[in-house]
């Protein structure tokens, strides 16, 4: 007997005040539905996000549910998802691990589709979260994983047990989104989109990026800056480009303004502007790259976003660097452009492989 298909899809998802997650998140929903024909869809959060962000979930047709209110939606008419983006991390606190794990198991006891699609992986060094990821992944299938690092990180911590597939990063899934960014429009500002965060090793010296902005302003002859701070919770990207604001101002007479907003929409018009962009945010990068635009990235250090400059072949600046303009230059001139779009290409086909995986597992 044939089992009867899906009729809702419960996605575990990241932080909805990162415009990058948020942007991830979507993408998926729109994989669902157009690959799956899945309609009914629900968002786990364990703290609900800001009443814009939720605003505008709910004119996307999304239902977002607290984490203590998933209980009931885990049957076996529901696919259960995790994935989308860096979930793999030594960060996760033990009570959002336990709570992983006791969705894990009511799911099972539901009878539920578990996939994990598009993760990332991040070094684990902690035992305690490479026991409990490798006890929490190994409930999924399929499992996919956005990049070459990691699948290889993925598959030490799963010890080969369980098949994991290379795809690519859910943001390369020709969608809306894709259409949304490649508008055309005025290329009239810089954007900076930093992130400077610690527990993740990743440092900034601002006064070397704003040396590397205003170098970039002086070779693209644009004076608007427009800092983006994709990550809009208190303690994360506003702080930084206040910081990074001051320096610039002090550069001398230039319009500078500072964007936090949860809207993918508002956020995206700013993409569009462009006349180039600067950041060490991947989904920065990528957001330059869908809509065409010239994109730069200040090194720091961070694996994941060294592995994704070098298959994109996406320069970095170095923040000791003494001389970064011939770098710029070779990137306003197109220098890299046949590369990168051959790599987009491969990039989009992989992103399709994600749903592709899921049908063929869901057939099983």
């Amino acid at each position: 007997m044939s089992r009867p298909a899906l009729r809702r899809a419960l996605i575990l998802a990241e932080n909805l005040d990162n415009v990058g997650d948020l942007a991830l998140l979507l993408q998926l929903v729109h994989g669902l539905r157009d690959r799956l024909g899945i309609t009914e869809i629900y968002v786990r959060q364990w703290q609900l996000p800001a009443s814009e962000t939720m605003c505008f979930m709910e004119e996307q047709g999304l239902s977002v549910v607290a984490g203590k209110s998933i209980k009931g939606l885990l049957n076996w008419r529901t696919l259960l998802i995790y994935g989308g983006g860096q979930v793999v991390r030594d960060q996760s606190s033990r009570a959002s691990m336990l709570a992983m794990r006791m969705t894990i198991f009511f799911s099972f006891l539901g009878q539920c589709r578990r996939a994990a699609l598009a993760i990332g992986v991040s070094p684990l060094k902690s035992r305690f979260h490479k026991g409990a990821w490798s006890s929490i992944l190994s409930a999924f299938s399929p499992i996919t994983v956005r990049d070459a690092v990691s699948l290889e990180r993925a598959n030490e911590l799963l010890e080969q047990k369980v098949k994991t597939e290379l795809t690519a990063d859910l943001a390369f899934l020709p969608s809306p989104l894709h259409k949304a960014l490649l508008v055309n429009t005025a290329r009239k500002t810089i954007i900076i989109a930093p992130c400077d965060d610690a527990r993740e090793g990743r440092t900034l010296d601002l006064d070397a990026v704003a040396g590397m902005a205003f170098d970039l302003a002086s070779l693209c002859n644009v004076w608007h800056f427009t800092l983006i701070a994709h990550d809009t919770r208190p303690e994360m990207d506003g702080a930084v480009c206040e910081a990074l604001a001051d320096i610039l101002r002090a550069k001398g007479d230039m319009h500078i303004e500072i964007v936090a907003t949860a809207s993918l929409d508002g956020c995206l018009t700013h993409y569009r502007n462009a006349a180039a962009v600067l950041t060490n945010r991947l989904h920065a990068m990528i957001f330059a790259m869908l809509g065409h635009k010239p994109v730069l990235i200040i090194n720091d250090r961070n694996d994941k976003l060294a592995a994704a400059a070098e298959r994109f072949s996406v320069s970095k600046l170095d923040q000791n660097a003494t001389e970064n303009q011939s770098v710029i230059n070779n990137e306003l001139a197109g220098v890299y452009l046949p590369e990168r779009n051959t790599a987009l290409q491969h990039a989009s086909e992989q992103a399709e492989r994600n749903f592709t995986s899921l049908e063929e597992s869901l057939k099983t």
